[in-house]
């Protein structure tokens, strides 16, 4: 009688679902047909190096079963039926939600002190992207600036998976208080405006200015002082800039001085200017729409810079203004009246979990309310 051979293993770097299947003894033709089975829940061709798969064969080498994880908490389950036919179905493993929750001081720069409390990464790009029409996290920041947010986790077969932030404040000497309420898969303030606006107060996120917009400044490399109508941004290469407002690509290609640059057209006679890029987003292209916050190019240090960091001008009807001092422009969003009522007991459920983050600057604390 024939045996079943069960081998596993991850894909790898620079692998394949494919390799995977030949290395197991899979036949080319049937792991051809497992490919094909399998590519309306998962991409065979997109498989990352971390990927775990669990393949099952005959000791006489036909294919009996394919378990594939993209992921800790999903798998794709592909099988050989009674007739020879092949299957596949998706299951995701049972999962606990807890809320969890941070707050502190900042002494030196908000990722510097939410990373000292194992905050990760992923939650920290997400909480400044919440504030990123109120606040610039590269410039607004001061010491003693109080910060809390509370999201959602998930957990099982020993893995981590972070979800949606529910709540969160920043309350700063330069910003004021500023809350995070989410309702409906957007965040708005304790007025019930949203928190979208019209510009993201900067094009990337936590690096620091150095150059700022002025009319007498040294260049390094012409060595004669000239005006800088422009914020540079220093960043290490490779950082993703993205565009402050929608809009329309005006120009995109090599521009002298400036180097690799984008021009994005926005309305209200309003361009955005992203210059020394090492390169561009896949998608940009002249003439092509631009979504808030989508990546236009990857800093470098093409044209006269002496190191990598990200040019950044503004227009206004074609004059080169200071993008720091204009005055933000809210997109006008309300809650929803009959919503109102709903808010206001997300607000006080929020304040309750806040006043659960008694101490400020340690790790994260897991908290008891759950907001619906």
């Amino acid at each position: 009688e024939p045996q079943v051979v069960v081998s596993s293993g991850t894909i790898g770097a620079g692998g394949s679902l494919s390799q995977s299947l030949g290395r197991a003894g899979v036949r080319p033709l049937e792991a051809s047909q497992v490919e094909l089975t399998i590519k309306p829940f998962v991409n065979p061709h997109m498989s990352k190096a971390k990927d775990r798969y669990e393949i099952a064969r005959s000791t006489t080498g036909q294919f009996v079963q394919l378990t594939y994880w993209p992921n800790s908490f999903e798998f794709v389950t592909v099988a050989r039926s009674a007739s020879g036919l092949m299957t596949a179905r998706a299951a995701k493993l049972p999962l606990t939600e807890t809320l969890v929750g941070v707050g502190g001081q900042i002494q030196g720069s908000l990722w510097e002190a939410m990373i000292t409390q194992e905050t990760p990464p992923e939650m920290i790009y997400r909480y400044a992207e919440i504030f990123g029409w109120r606040i610039d996290f590269l410039t607004e920041p001061r010491k003693g600036d109080l910060y809390k947010i509370v999201w959602k986790r998930h957990t099982g077969n020993g893995a981590i998976k972070d979800g949606d932030i529910i709540c969160a404040l920043y309350q700063g000497k330069e910003t004021g208080e500023v809350y995070a309420y989410r309702l409906a898969k957007d965040y708005y303030d304790a007025a019930g405006n949203s928190l979208r606006g019209e510009f993201l107060r900067a094009p990337i996120a936590y690096r620091r200015i150095s150059s700022r917009f002025s009319e007498h400044r040294f260049h390094p490399i012409l060595r004669y002082y000239r005006p800088h109508h422009g914020i540079d941004y220093s960043a290490a290469r490779g950082t993703p800039a993205v565009s402050i407002g929608e809009g329309v690509v005006i120009a995109k290609g090599y521009e002298s001085g400036l180097g690799n640059a984008v021009r994005v057209r926005h309305a209200g006679s309003y361009v955005s200017i992203y210059g020394h890029l090492q390169g561009f987003a896949k998608g940009i292209r002249e003439g092509g729409h631009i979504r808030q916050g989508q990546v236009v190019g990857f800093v470098g240090s093409t044209g006269l810079s002496t190191g990598p960091h990200l040019h950044f001008g503004f227009e206004r009807a074609g004059q080169l203004i200071n993008f720091l001092s204009l005055k933000m422009k809210s997109n006008r969003k309300t809650v929803p009246l009959p919503e109102r009522a709903h808010f206001e007991e997300l607000k006080k459920q929020a304040q309750g979990l806040f006043a659960q983050l008694k101490a400020l600057g340690g790790p994260l604390q897991p908290l008891d309310a759950i907001m619906k």
